[in-house]
């Protein structure tokens, strides 16, 4: 990773760059499709000024959103996470999640919580790297294909 990133909030005229970024991700994301995530859900989680972005050379490479968990009482789950394909696997996933816990706790945060399919082994490592605890499944309102499901991950995060 190159000292050329930041990270910050995103600000509105960055929604059309990352549904841009975004619908290039689902190309090798088969859980995101035309229906989710589009525009509206990266809107909303700006208007709750709970969207974040990272940056290289002046190019959002990355972002992630916010939104009050269903999970757990005062806290935020984090979803919408992507990371440009071409930038994968050289710390700004983990960047990103970083200044986001730290953000957040800085604004008097104290839990955090976020889903995973249970396929997706490489993000599950990631987060437990990170210090998220796996809660186990969790059962979900969207339908998943046989043997698919979601793992409840939560983090403590503190000033």
């Amino acid at each position: 990773m190159d000292n050329q990133s930041s990270f910050r909030r995103a600000q509105e005229k960055d929604l059309k760059e990352i549904v841009e970024l975004c619908e290039f991700v689902k190309k090798t994301y088969p859980l995101w499709n035309e229906y989710y995530p589009v525009y509206d859900n990266f809107l909303e989680d700006y208007q709750n000024n709970l969207l974040f972005v990272l940056e290289v050379s002046g190019k959002i490479i990355g972002s992630i959103g916010a939104e009050k968990s269903n999970w757990h009482e005062n806290t935020l789950t984090l979803h919408l996470f992507m990371i440009h394909p071409e930038y994968r696997n050289q710390g700004y996933g983990t960047k990103l999640f970083q200044n986001t816990e730290k953000l957040l706790a800085k604004e008097g945060e104290t839990q955090i919580d976020l889903l995973v399919r249970n396929d997706n082994v490489k993000a599950m490592k990631m987060y437990r790297t990170l210090g998220y605890q796996n809660l186990g499944p969790v059962k979900t309102p969207w339908e998943t294909e046989d043997g698919k499901f979601y793992f409840l991950f939560i983090k403590r995060i503190s000033k």
